[in-house]
């Protein structure tokens, strides 16, 4: 909690170049931050911040592209009861990428990479929906036991707000020519987690947004001893034109017709761990 007494200060003393520069230091990659604005009182306000993952290549688009993020921050509840309050925060992200490289990894897999080595099992993809009920799980993990995790995290969490990805990208460098491009909008909302906060999401095509078929999803995401994500999503009657990009990115198919689906997906990073799993069920329509 003092931290957060000077940290005013420090970021109108050191500027957002050598802010960036000491986020980058924990990532495989590099982060630049146009500005960065906090007062007491005010929200912190971070703009026009970039993040590139080590591996991809130089003429792609960033990984990660924020416009703008707003973070009211509740500084007396965090000083007096251990209680970091986050009320009516935003994020305008435009351009979140996903990109699958030549060894079948993600990029975003390499972000926290212990040592340069990635976990190339920690996530394998289902079958895509052929008509029928389908039933797929699959987990993996990835453990470097030389340093000990630390102990939990005693603060607590309790966030609100709103947030837009305007382009999440995903692509397949095997494949360069095929992109596909998808809109998210969601909320956070406190669920009663002691270290974390709960967030509902709306995924949908680009283009027009009334004939729009969209995804529905739900989550909970966990900051103790790392970050954890629980999340799960449901579709009724997607049609899978508006998707066959994404579909093609993914499982190298054209797509057509309507799906329903639903499925869990369970993701931890951890200091020298990395753990992942997925459930999937589907359902064609003609």
């Amino acid at each position: 909690a003092v931290a957060f007494l000077v940290a005013p200060f420090a970021l109108s003393w050191f500027g957002p170049g050598f802010i960036a520069e000491k986020v980058a230091q924990r990532l495989n990659g590099t982060v630049e931050i146009g500005a960065i604005d906090w007062w007491w009182g005010r929200p912190v306000t971070l703009s026009n911040v970039r993040l590139r993952i080590a591996g991809d290549p130089g003429d792609a688009p960033p990984a990660l592209e924020v416009s703008e993020a707003r973070v009211p921050i509740g500084i007396g509840s965090l000083l007096l009861k251990d209680t970091l309050i986050v009320d009516g925060m935003s994020a305008e992200v435009k351009t979140l990428s996903l990109r699958r490289r030549s060894d079948g990894t993600w990029n975003w897999q390499h972000l926290f990479a212990v040592g340069g080595r990635v976990p190339t099992s920690a996530l394998q993809e289902a079958p895509p929906p052929s008509g029928d009920v389908g039933q797929g799980g699959d987990s993996g993990e990835f453990n470097d036991r030389s340093a000990p995790a630390p102990a939990a995290a005693a603060l607590k969490v309790i966030a609100s707000g709103k947030f837009e990805i305007a382009e999440l990208r995903v692509c397949d460098e095997a494949r360069p020519g095929v992109v596909a491009s998808v809109v998210v909008r969601g909320d956070l909302a406190e669920q009663g987690i002691e270290h974390g906060l709960g967030f509902d999401v709306v995924i949908q095509p680009s283009g027009p947004a009334e004939s729009a078929s969209t995804i529905q999803g739900m989550g909970v995401l966990e900051f103790v001893n790392g970050l954890a994500l629980e999340a799960e999503w449901s579709a009724a009657g997607v049609d899978l034109a508006q998707y066959a990009s994404l579909v093609d990115v993914l499982a190298d198919r054209r797509a057509s017709g309507a799906v329903s689906s639903k499925g869990k997906i369970g993701f931890r990073a951890e200091p020298r761990r990395l753990s992942c799993d997925v459930t999937l069920e589907t359902r064609g329509v003609a």
